[in-house]
């Protein structure tokens, strides 16, 4: 496949996503039972993966999008930007970011940092496929 100048090709099936998508929701469905949390899909990257998480998701839950930018291009920037924020409080909140690829982990660091700021509860990342640069990072 071609998307402007880039070339991809098809190295996951759409059966090995479903079911990774499917083992993620089961973790989620078992350490959420008994509390309401946040979801909180980064756009616009995430939206169908967090789309699909949701069907499988068995326990009472809010959803809040957020936009956020680091990169120029393809390349990351090293610089967040919150493009469109979340409009509800998140103090006292268990948050679930949803995220589609974690490419270098800076952006996820970043939003982790600011969210414990705004005195979440809990803050927690899903993501469908993380790079080797971010498995290198702590989070």
């Amino acid at each position: 496949m071609k998307v402007q100048d880039l070339e991809f090709k098809k190295f996951i099936t759409a059966s090995a996503i479903s079911e990774k998508v499917k083992a993620l929701a089961n973790q989620l469905n078992h350490d959420y039972k008994d509390k309401t949390p946040i979801f909180l899909p980064i756009l616009n990257g995430s939206f169908i993966f967090a789309a699909d998480l949701l069907k499988e998701v068995k326990f009472p839950c809010r959803v809040s999008f957020v936009k956020t930018s680091s990169y120029a291009g393809t390349t990351s920037t090293g610089q967040l930007k919150t493009l469109i924020g979340h409009d509800e409080s998140l103090f006292n909140q268990h948050i679930i970011i949803v995220e589609d690829i974690v490419d270098t982990g800076l952006t996820l660091e970043k939003i982790i940092e600011e969210l414990r700021s705004l005195g979440a509860k809990s803050v927690e990342a899903v993501t469908l496929l993380r790079k080797k640069p971010a498995r290198e990072k702590k989070n």
